[in-house]
């Protein structure tokens, strides 16, 4: 690289006594110095540092001289001993401005973006403006919520990031099956991709359908199990999916202990027509229902119809009144039921109404408790 070789230090205790010298720099010849004058320039001698250094200066001529990054000699021509200087030189500038081969790039100077993380850089990925891995553009440190994807992180939307959106406060991704419900893509989650919980695996609640049956039976249904096949051969007929048991207790079950459904249930009861009868396992066992359970697996109206049950309206076994466990179709025997057309307690329970003989005929509620007969 060239530079101006003019006004710098060198030893003339050496140096031929009249004054008079060539100075040479990586072999290169920079003119003769005279060792007299004052003004740098002028190849004259322009101060004595008391230690037997001058400085002296070569005559500037606009260019600089290139140095091949070697030494630099000077030498005597007069009479009396010659003495040898050598400076190493690495980078050097041309007085032109031009950049020649020995030139080199720093780094490490703290420019985001160079991969070295300066004194005024939190960290430096490398990429543009210093972005990658944990670093965020700028070099600072990738926080979620900055609109930046970095780390351990799936999605960074700013202040887009929210509970009911596609990316989480937490940075991840609103998938199903997260607990966290995206607004307009899903309509429940529940925390699992699991079926029968009430939000299904593609996250869209589950509907159950519920019927009063469009056949009557005596008190003796042969148990609860056959009380349950007969709400399967009405649904089969009708072709409903799914299984079916009857809304039925006896001195040990009720549908609150049997039907695997749980507190938490959160899917839909429907009638077959569609009409929503309760939102939950909560809602269908508060002593109000969203519509009366009054039509049947075919969709034909059942209005004021007795239904056997023996249960309260919390889904729990009812009076001892069960037709001795629904065996015994005596007039001795008395059985609990409810009615197809209330939409309160008494559509399972009716406190105005006593036990009928087992003789007697009514419908039963069935209920469907999975999706898929599995």
């Amino acid at each position: 690289m060239p530079i101006n070789m003019g006004c710098f230090f060198c030893d003339l205790t050496n140096i031929f006594r009249s004054g008079t010298a060539t100075l040479a720099v990586g072999g290169a010849l920079l003119g003769a110095v005279g060792c007299s004058g004052t003004d740098c320039g002028d190849a004259g001698v322009l101060a004595d540092d008391g230690h037997g250094r001058v400085i002296c200066d070569a005559p500037t001529t606009g260019e600089g001289t290139e140095t091949d990054g070697t030494s630099t000699t000077t030498s005597g021509t007069g009479p009396g001993s010659t003495s040898v200087m050598s400076t190493t030189t690495t980078s050097t500038t041309s007085t032109t401005g031009e950049m020649t081969d020995s030139d080199s790039m720093t780094t490490g100077d703290g420019v985001c973006g160079d991969g070295v993380v300066g004194e005024e850089e939190a960290c430096d990925g490398g990429g543009v403006d210093g972005e990658g891995g944990d670093c965020a553009p700028g070099c600072v440190l990738n926080d979620c919520g900055d609109e930046y994807v970095g780390g351990d992180e799936e999605c960074d939307l700013g202040e887009g990031n929210s509970d009911v959106g596609a990316c989480t406060p937490g940075c991840k991704n609103n998938v199903c099956g997260d607990g966290i419900v995206h607004e307009g893509v899903e309509e429940c989650d529940d925390g699992n991709v699991d079926g029968d919980d009430g939000c299904s695996a593609a996250c869209v609640v589950e509907e159950l359908r519920v019927f009063v049956t469009s056949a009557t039976f005596t008190g003796a249904l042969g148990g609860l199990v056959e009380a349950d096949n007969q709400c399967a051969k009405l649904a089969m007929i009708a072709k409903l999916p799914g299984v079916y048991m009857a809304w039925l207790s006896d001195g040990m079950m009720s549908p609150a202990t049997r039907f695997g459904l749980g507190e938490g249930y959160s899917g839909r009861f429907v009638l077959v027509n569609g009409e929503v009868v309760a939102e939950g396992w909560g809602e269908l066992v508060d002593g109000t229902l969203g519509v009366a359970i009054n039509v049947n697996e075919e969709g034909m109206g059942m209005v004021n119809k007795a239904v056997w049950t023996n249960t309260a309206a919390g889904g729990k076994a009812g009076s001892g009144a069960h037709c001795q466990d629904w065996s015994a179709e005596d007039s001795g025997s008395k059985g609990w039921q409810g009615h197809s057309a209330n939409g309160d307690g008494a559509w399972t329970a009716d406190p105005q109404a006593e036990a009928q003989n087992c003789s007697n005929t009514a419908r039963l509620y069935c209920f469907q408790v999975k999706q898929t007969m599995r």
